[in-house]
């Protein structure tokens, strides 16, 4: 039995997780970190995936952590803020968005000429940043892909603007992120995707029922009811 008295959650996690990977470097040895606490057992999974050390949590872990989870906040606060630079960032380079790593470098180029700083509202103002004589890199590409996500936003981002049924915007939301991952069948698999699927199907379905929200109130709606579904391993 050992004891170590961490400093801070962070260094808690830290010590666990090489403890752990300490453990795993014996390929006949195997290991469990027990704990009451699930913000614990999150920290240090995540720590273990930087040395692609991959876990399951018995305990679960709540649908909006998920990396479903997260792509599809990321389209709701882009459906409300299409030019957020931040969110768009994430958005491309999450895992779920189906985008070649060419594509990717061209977004970095973009984001290091033009997206830092004050921010762009338009893509007039984008083509002028770019433009400019102080721009270090033209990035014509850039300016392509951004034009592109931002045709692809437009059609939830104007549902957004209005106060619509519940059902039609996860609907929406439903068919932005299909087309984002490159497909039904990239993106509603695992445990995980099925969760998301499932849930937006039954938004789907009984969405009419609730009042209707606009882009906030949807977004709200989604967070919540993503709080509420626990993914667990099938084991």
């Amino acid at each position: 039995l050992s004891l170590i008295e961490a400093c801070h959650e962070e260094e808690e996690a830290g010590l666990i997780a090489l403890i752990m990977r300490e453990t795993l470097d014996d390929p006949d040895n195997t290991c469990a970190l027990v704990t009451p606490d699930p913000a614990l057992a999150r920290r240090v999974r995540a720590k273990l995936s930087r040395w692609n050390v991959e876990v399951d949590s018995s305990a679960g872990e709540p649908l909006e952590e998920t990396h479903h989870g997260s792509f599809l906040a990321l389209l709701t606060g882009l459906a409300n803020d299409p030019y957020d630079p931040a969110a768009l960032t994430s958005l491309i380079k999450h895992e779920l968005t189906a985008l070649t790593r060419d594509e990717k470098l061209v977004w970095a180029r973009l984001e290091k000429a033009v997206l830092r700083g004050v921010r762009v509202t338009s893509i007039g103002a984008l083509e002028r940043k770019l433009a400019g004589k102080y721009c270090i890199d033209p990035c014509p590409e850039g300016l392509t892909l951004f034009t592109q996500m931002q045709e692809r936003l437009a059609p939830f981002a104007a549902l957004c603007r209005e106060s619509r049924s519940a059902a039609d915007m996860a609907l929406a939301h439903a068919e932005l992120a299909e087309e984002l991952a490159g497909g039904p069948d990239k993106i509603w698999r695992g445990e995980a995707g099925e969760k998301a699927a499932a849930l937006l199907e039954e938004l789907i379905t009984y969405g009419d029922q609730l009042p209707d929200v606009d882009g906030p109130g949807y977004a709200r709606l989604l967070s919540t009811l993503m709080r509420g579904r626990v993914v667990r391993p099938r084991f």
